[in-house]
């Protein structure tokens, strides 16, 4: 279950009495803009479980600059055709390491020769990447229910939990970057769909992306409309309901219910924490 824009407003107004969000425009307008000053407010407070996601990527070969996705907020792990790619500073790689350009030896804090830095917008692998994934093409995709199987026309090499790029189908949802969820035969692999998408015998192909960014990121935290959709633990949606209370009754001057929406909203928030917290242990 998804938690909405409408969800939030409608916890704050209840607290209020009121048994619906206002029909009024601009005071809809103004709930909607509380709501998402209070997930930016939230988000402000620490880098939480829910907003973690993998990016995956294909390396290039003597390539060593690839770019970070636009909603990247901070690197968890980096993973090479999975093996794990340990992280430096920008500063030690420039300090100590001498970086760009150095050739060896490659200092890092565990196995292997890789180790990788941030760098604006940008991740940069060193040593340079000495590959291209080979693309495979696609003979069939067979989609029941949300379970998508394709057949490439040779042996494909991907694992389970491998990432995969298909590129070329017909219908979206088939096309991008998926998570090889089975690998029934040497020649076939499954990865999960929307409901409702349909087979397909596409000129496309399957390329392993090797290269994988676990991160979290920054959700869209600006709603225009009731129906938007909160990236946010529906157990926790009515931290926002408190914080929509509170800066509601801060506009009719009510000190008092001002302060126990702000007390809730934080006290919330410490909850979250802890469980954040139990979750990286």
């Amino acid at each position: 279950m998804s938690v909405t824009v409408n969800d939030a407003l409608l916890g704050a107004y209840y607290r209020r009495g009121e048994n619906s969000v206002p029909n009024d425009a601009n005071v809809k307008a103004r709930g909607i803009s509380f709501v998402g000053e209070g997930y930016r407010e939230l988000l402000r407070q620490n880098t939480y479980w829910f907003t973690t996601k993998t990016y995956a990527t294909q390396t290039v070969d003597g390539k060593d600059i690839y770019a970070l996705n636009s909603d990247y907020r901070e690197m968890i792990e980096v993973r090479y055709n999975g093996a794990k790619v340990y992280a430096n500073s920008e500063t030690t790689a420039a300090n100590v390491y001498r970086f760009p350009p150095i050739y060896s030896p490659y200092p890092v804090g565990g196995v292997g020769n890789s180790w990788y830095y941030i760098s604006g917008d940008d991740l940069i692998l060193v040593p340079k990447s000495s590959e291209t994934p080979t693309s495979y093409d696609i003979t069939d995709i067979t989609v029941s229910g949300t379970v998508a199987t394709v057949t490439t026309s040779a042996a494909h090499g991907l694992g389970v939990d491998y990432w995969v790029e298909i590129d070329g189908c017909t219908q979206t949802e088939l096309d991008g970057s998926k998570q090889v969820t089975t690998v029934p035969s040497t020649t076939t692999f499954t990865y999960t769909v929307a409901s409702g998408t349909t087979s397909e015998t596409p000129t496309a192909t399957a390329t392993r992306n090797n290269l994988e960014m676990k991160q979290y990121y920054q959700p869209t935290s600006s709603f225009t409309d009731l129906t938007d959709e909160i990236t946010i633990p529906v157990r926790y949606k009515d931290v926002l309901s408190a914080y929509v209370f509170a800066r509601l009754a801060q506009l009719e001057g009510e000190r008092g219910d001002a302060s126990d929406g702000f007390n809730e909203f934080n006290g919330i928030i410490k909850q979250m924490n802890q469980e954040n917290l139990k979750d990286n242990l």
